[in-house]
């Protein structure tokens, strides 16, 4: 839906066409101010939360299978080498009870978002330090589906 939003905005950035009522069509130019608020949108829509993890969240649940599920559970409560990853979006770093999480994580003070999750999945030791986990997902399509999938996985 962002999509359609942005791409409406992008080609209605110069005019407007509308109807006056008797079915002809009008040209009306948009001032200053209206590509402005556009623009605005625009830049919200592409950096919230939701725009970033445009995977595919099937796809993702693959891929957590293949890659993740060894170490990481995603029913709540249930931690094994890795914690359980239900709800992890929008959640605190090192805010899953009952895991023993590393100092590091415990002093990265992160949120969970979709940017955060990608930046740590492409290279959790370069992007923590210190981190227990040294897998990396080094598809940006797999990273994306992963992130998509995490966002299905809400307490």
């Amino acid at each position: 839906m962002a999509e359609r939003i942005a791409q409406g905005l992008i080609s209605a950035h110069c005019s407007l066409r509308a109807t006056n009522g008797t079915g002809e069509m009008r040209l009306y130019k948009m001032g200053p101010s209206m590509r402005k608020a556009g623009l605005v949108l625009m830049v919200m829509l592409g950096s919230s939360p939701t725009a970033l993890a445009a995977g595919d969240s099937t796809a993702g649940q693959t891929v957590f299978a293949t890659h993740c599920a060894a170490c990481h559970s995603t029913q709540p409560g249930k931690n094994e080498v890795g914690p359980s990853l239900a709800g992890i979006v929008g959640s605190k770093s090192a805010s899953v009870p009952g895991y023993d999480f590393s100092p590091a994580m415990k002093d990265a003070n992160i949120t969970w978002d979709d940017a955060n999750l990608d930046k740590f999945l492409a290279n959790p030791l370069g992007f923590v330090p210190g981190t227990k986990m040294f897998i990396k997902l080094p598809s940006d399509t797999d990273r994306q589906n992963v992130i998509a999938y995490l966002n299905t996985l809400k307490k």
